[in-house]
Formats: structure tokens, sequence, C-alpha cells
């Protein structure tokens, strides 16, 4: 991602914002998102976006970056389907944004187009990755996990090396596939 690239993105964040707002507003069909705590949301997603993107390199990022903490407008129960519903809309409107500032870059190839959304894309996954582990988190490694009031035994993986995961043996793998 160039740097006059993410400089216009930057620009268009004000934008990026209303277009994510309108967006989350309309998929969740609640009112009850009190609107500076949205915003407050977006503007540290979109600030921590710009800052990986700017940065040498993801790991380097994430060691120096600490995770951010869930809006605080989620519910005290499980919140996944308000995040997902955040983070989903908020690369929906990434994309709208970027087909607005994409035709300002004239002499750039198809190719370059699409490195370009990849790495938008690659990104912003790394901040839901991210965001769902600072909300799940906790829940998946204490298998407290609820989904729609329900516990989920089933939320942790085993752990290496435990009884379970010693039961977990890979498929038999048959004559074909072992001459492939």
């Amino acid at each position: 991602m160039t740097p006059r690239f993410l400089t216009a993105c930057e620009a268009f964040q004000p934008a990026e914002k209303a277009c994510w707002e309108i967006l989350l507003r309309e998929r969740l069909k609640v009112g009850s998102v009190p609107a500076a705590e949205l915003e407050a949301a977006m503007e540290r997603t979109l600030t921590q976006l710009w800052s990986l993107l700017r940065a040498r390199s993801v790991e380097e990022w994430m060691n120096r970056t600490p995770a951010e903490p869930p809006p605080g407008w989620l519910p005290k129960e499980c919140g996944l389907e308000m995040m997902l519903a955040y983070f989903g809309t908020g690369q929906r409107a990434l994309d709208l944004i970027l087909a607005e500032i994409e035709p300002g870059f004239h002499g750039q190839t198809e190719e370059e187009r699409a490195e370009r959304r990849v790495e938008l894309g690659l990104a912003f996954n790394v901040l839901v990755q991210r965001g769902l582990d600072a909300m799940c988190g906790d829940c998946v490694r204490n298998r407290s996990c609820t989904l729609n009031g329900r516990r989920k035994a089933d939320a942790a993986l085993p752990a290496a090396g435990s009884p379970a995961a010693a039961n977990k043996r890979p498929p038999a793998r048959t004559k074909d596939a072992a001459k492939n």
C-alpha cells in the first residue's frame, strides 16, 4: 500500500464512518447503540487499520499495539453476533469507499488495484481476529462460551498432548491417496 493511497483512505475516514454506521444500523435494526460510542469504536478501529498498514510488519505491529477491547455498546452476554455485524459492515463500507478513491489513481493496472484490495482486506481481518479474541478469548479458554444463552462445552479445542487430543487421529490413507 503506497503512502499516497493510505493518505487518501485516511482523508475519506469521515465518509467511511458514516457509511459504516448506516450499514450497521440497517443490519442490526437497532437504534439503541449510542452514536458517540459507535463513533469512538469506529475511530479506534480505523486508526488501528491505518497504523497496521503503515507498519513494517504485522508481527512487529501486533507486539507493540495492544488489542482493542470490544466496543462498550456490546451486551453483557455473548456479543458475537453484534461484533460480526460490526466488522462485516465495516468491511463492506471499506469496499464502498475504496471504489470512490480508486478512480483518482490513474495509470494503475487492475493487478495493482487487486493487490491493494487484498492488502487492505488482510489488514482488516487481522483487526477482526484480534477483536474477536479480545471479546471471546476468555470464554473459549475457560470453556464457558455461551451462545444464545446455552453453554457450549465444546468451545475450546483440546490442548496438545491432552487425552482428548491424543484420541483425534488423522484419517486413514488409502493406497490411491498414497500414490498422489
